[in-house]
């Protein structure tokens, strides 16, 4: 026979997990109160206290400007010092307008000048690549008169070039100079034959000696009149000695005036016979003045060479290179 259990059981275990759940409800929500509580404490109250309004500040009267005519200050009077200095330096200022004119009106025919030789240059450069000459011999005929200072100084300046640029054109060159004058000299006619160009030292020392001369109708050299004794310094070349190696003879006058009226028929004959043998010619190259032209034209074509154009001043080699060479 089972036995019956004696304990007394107030709770069951029901009522116990009731109580349990309740507590638990108790304290989480005493805990959600305190937190609320706790922040609501820190939070300042407002302050019933108004702020006191800012101080206003008087208003201030701006006194209204007033325009007042401009003061006419008088002009100053210059003095009679300043008054000529400035004239002095209007003076000044017109003379430099006038000499920069001048200046460039010169550098304009310059540059023109300029552009002639260059185009000589160019013709030069070009007949030198196309040039064959053969074995010659040249005969400078040179006016040796005052006016012709340029020219035998160039002639002094330039042989020994204008030797060596001849041997670059033919094989063999030989070099002669015949100098004439006045024919009221008592010598009119200097004259060096021709040598060889690798045996001018005579020839070189010849040269150096030529003066410019005859300036006045009076003196050692009178020189009154505009014409020279050129007849006679061509017929000095044409008998002048030939080198038997020698293919092609050349005569080159080189001056600034025409013959004597009476003796120019004798030139231009004497330089038509010796143009007519073959091999032949006789250039003329015009120094300085227009109004020969037609003589010097004349001249040249009768000798079967070329007219040179040497007004505008021109290196003695350019002269020589024009004067025999096809260009």
């Amino acid at each position: 026979m089972k036995q019956r259990s004696r304990e007394i059981n107030i709770f069951s275990i029901s009522a116990l997990d009731l109580f349990a759940s309740a507590l638990g409800a108790f304290i989480l929500m005493s805990l959600v109160f305190m937190v609320f509580f706790t922040m609501t404490a820190k939070t300042p109250a407002p302050d019933p206290t108004p702020e006191p309004a800012p101080p206003q500040c008087p208003a201030v009267e701006v006194p209204v400007a007033v325009d007042c005519p401009p003061m006419e200050t008088p002009a100053p009077t210059p003095s009679p010092a300043t008054l000529a200095a400035l004239e002095q330096a209007e003076a000044n200022l017109a003379a430099c307008e006038a000499d920069l004119a001048r200046s460039q009106s010169q550098l304009g025919e310059l540059a023109a000048h300029c552009d002639a030789v260059e185009q000589q240059v160019g013709q030069l450069r070009q007949a030198l690549m196309e040039a064959r000459i053969p074995p010659l011999d040249i005969v400078i005929c040179l006016d040796v008169t005052g006016s012709m200072q340029d020219q035998i100084h160039g002639l002094k300046q330039e042989i020994d070039d204008l030797a060596r640029v001849l041997d670059r054109l033919a094989p063999s060159v030989g070099i002669g100079v015949v100098a004439y004058g006045d024919r009221r000299w008592s010598q009119v006619i200097e004259k060096h034959p021709i040598v060889r160009t690798d045996a001018m030292t005579s020839l070189r020392r010849f040269v150096q000696t030529l003066e410019p001369k005859g300036t006045g109708p009076w003196g050692a050299y009178p020189n009154p009149d505009l014409a020279e004794a050129m007849d006679r310094g061509i017929a000095e070349a044409i008998a002048m000695n030939r080198r038997p190696e020698s293919e092609r003879r050349y005569i080159i006058v080189i001056a600034d005036a025409p013959p004597y009226p009476e003796e120019v028929p004798y030139a231009l004959t004497r330089t038509a016979q010796f143009a007519a043998a073959e091999g032949h010619h006789l250039s003329a190259v015009m120094v300085a003045r227009r109004d020969a032209e037609a003589f010097f034209r004349q001249l040249a074509s009768a000798g079967r060479g070329h007219f040179v154009d040497d007004v505008g001043g021109q290196s003695m080699i350019a002269s020589v290179l024009l004067a025999i060479l096809d260009v």
